[in-house]
Order: structure tokens, then sequence, then C-alpha cells
């Protein structure tokens, strides 16, 4: 099927779920990237379910949706795989912060603090009212002792319409900044 309805794309990443769920994730990644190339060329042609359209547009749709295949392959350790994905959905989705959130979290895995915020601070700039990320974003400056963009960070937090345990751990995270201060 995924061959004879390249366009269909419930087929497609129905494809790349079974391979990931049979652990072969070089082939998931390979449908998913042929994906990507139809979404890049052919964005209009992009069908769902019995050819209707997509459920969202594709320019949200697809970068969340795959995100949650690039969590697999994070979550088995497929640190090479997962940045491929990552990398090919932000070519064809620059403006979309997930894919660079989750490039975060690679750069952390493998112990490399500078790019973990580099891909931060774009993910940020992409989605400046994200909670998530700017949570991560404060925790990131407080390891590096930048306190007042940690400070900046979680204000922002308090700002945004966010659930009330995200709220509780920015109040928590500015207390203790202020304690810290104190001494």
């Amino acid at each position: 099927g995924a061959k004879r309805f390249p366009l269909r794309a419930d087929i497609q990443m129905g494809l790349a779920h079974v391979q990931s769920e049979l652990e072969k994730y070089p082939e998931s990644v390979k449908t998913l990237e042929a994906l990507l190339d139809n979404a890049k060329a052919k964005p209009g042609e992009l069908q769902w379910a019995k050819n209707g359209p997509l459920p969202e547009p594709p320019e949200k749709f697809f970068p969340e949706s795959l995100h949650s295949y690039a969590g697999v392959l994070f979550n088995a350790q497929q640190d090479a795989l997962c940045g491929k994905l990552c990398d090919r959905i932000i070519e064809v989705y620059p403006e979309h912060p997930y894919a660079y959130n989750l490039k975060a979290g690679l750069a952390d895995a493998q112990g490399k603090p500078d790019e973990m915020l580099k891909f931060l601070e774009i993910a940020g700039s992409k989605a400046p009212d994200d909670p998530l990320i700017l949570m991560k974003l404060a925790d990131t400056y407080l390891k590096r002792g930048d306190k007042a963009k940690a400070e900046k960070a979680l204000k922002r937090v308090l700002e945004v319409d966010t659930d009330d345990e995200t709220k509780e751990h920015a109040r928590a995270a500015l207390k203790d900044l202020k304690a810290e201060e104190e001494r």
C-alpha cells in the first residue's frame, strides 16, 4: 500500500509504525523520510484516510505527529536515527519547535551542553510561550550560572496560560533562585 499510494500519509505513517514496533528503525526512518519528501514537494496533494484531507494543516500535523516517532527512536537509544529524522523534520518544517527541542535532548544525552542550549534557544524562538521549553531553558540557564536568563524564562512561564503544576514548579524555582541570591 505504501508504494502504491505514496501520497496517503496515513498508510506511510502506519507502515513506519509497524516497522518501528518490529524495531526496524532504519526502515521506519526511511519511510518517514519519503513522507517528508512528499510533504515538501507536494504539500497540497497529501491525503489521509479514504483519500480525505489531512486532520490538520501539514505544517502542524507532520512535525507534531512525527515527533512521536522521533521520541521512540530517542527512547530506544537510536540517537543517530533520531537526529536524522529531526534534521529532516527541521528541513521541511523549520518554524516548528518540536524537532529542535528533541535535538536539545539528544545533545544533553550526549553531554553537549552548548549544543543543547543552542537547540533549546531555537525552539524557544519558534514557540516563545511553550511552558515546557521555557522550563527547560530556565533549568539550562541555572546550570550554566545565568540566573538573569533563568529568572526571565521562569517569569514567562507564569505569564503564559499553562497548567497549575507547571506554574507551581516555576514559582518554586523562582523562590529557590531568590533565596540563593539572598545568601
